[in-house]
């Protein structure tokens, strides 16, 4: 170990579920924390996860099947 500043272990302590969690140590703290990646980190997250990458808008065919959906027999 460094001889410098120790974090308290409880600052990691993850809450939350697959999708989402959240560090309450960090999100409550005195002190703000500043992410950043460079584009190396950038370059890893999107060929290796999909993260961050721009995804293309949907063919004209695929856009209508988001509209809602129309009865087959449609009652009289």
């Amino acid at each position: 170990m460094s001889g410098g500043p120790t974090v308290p272990e409880d600052t990691f302590r993850a809450e939350g579920h697959c999708c989402a969690i959240t560090l309450p140590g960090i999100r409550d703290g005195d002190t703000a924390v500043e992410f950043a990646a460079d584009q190396a980190v950038k370059a890893y997250l999107a060929d290796a996860w999909g993260i961050g990458e721009v995804q293309a808008e949907p063919p004209a065919e695929q856009a209508d099947a988001r509209s809602a959906p129309v009865a087959i027999n449609p009652p009289k």
